[in-house]
């Protein structure tokens, strides 16, 4: 946790690798992030929050429709695109 809040970027652990990982909130790890896909050639992210109300921090909107879902599904390991 200090780490992330330093900017910096953590190793964590999945099933099958090590992901690289940062705080979306912090503009310089967010920048980290962004230069280290581009450099390995990775396009896809994932964006873990903690709870619904963190939603509002990367989106202007939530169609209501997906709060009522994400809000049955949270807390869980929940997918969306």
């Amino acid at each position: 946790c200090a780490a992330l809040r330093r900017s910096e970027l953590v190793g964590l652990p999945s099933e099958t690798r090590y992901l690289l990982g940062g705080s979306a909130v912090r503009q310089a790890a967010a920048r980290k992030l962004v230069d280290s896909a581009a450099h390995h050639g990775t396009e896809s992210a994932v964006l873990l929050l903690p709870h619904l109300d963190a939603l509002s921090d990367f989106v202007e909107t939530i169609p209501l429709a997906v709060e009522r879902l994400l809000s049955r599904c949270w807390p869980g390991p929940v997918v969306i695109r």
